[in-house]
């Protein structure tokens, strides 16, 4: 397992202590989309994430991501809030401490209660998000990669 001791004993914790709130679970493929699939939110507290892949599948089931501030989510995670067309936003990041990670959760939990159309704009644009080669990334790559030659 990847999880840290202490953190597996927050986890084991928190499950005892809500139990109809709250659970924890070593990964396990076959929950992995199902849990997207029954979520609104998905929590990425990384400390380093090799490629992010995670929050794109997530996304593709309407879960909103909350990501650390690492580049490896910076070409998939549009922060909300923080662009000129503030609306385009479709995930959240926090700095990698925990106070700003539930700050952030705070404000999720204020959005999705105060403003119901915003939300599910976000989970609709989530949605829409389109992470495959055909959407023209392939393009790009490959005049990059030429380009460098």
């Amino acid at each position: 397992s990847d999880v840290c001791s202490s953190d597996l004993i927050f986890m084991e914790d928190k499950a005892k202590e809500y139990p109809n709130t709250f659970a924890y679970r070593e990964f396990d493929k076959e929950l992995e989309f199902k849990a997207y699939a029954g979520s609104d939110i998905i929590l990425m507290p990384s400390i380093k994430e090799s490629c992010g892949i995670a929050q794109m599948s997530a996304m593709n089931y309407g879960a909103v991501p909350v990501v650390s501030n690492l580049k490896c989510f910076k070409d998939s995670i549009i922060q909300y809030g923080k662009t000129p067309e503030s609306n385009k936003g479709i995930g959240f990041y926090s700095l990698n401490d925990s106070w700003s990670f539930l700050e952030v959760i705070n404000n999720i939990i204020k959005l999705y209660q105060d403003n119901r159309e915003e939300w599910l704009r976000i989970v609709t644009s989530c949605f829409l998000t389109d992470f495959s080669w055909i959407n023209g990334a392939l393009k790009k790559y490959l005049e990059l990669y030429d380009s460098i030659l």
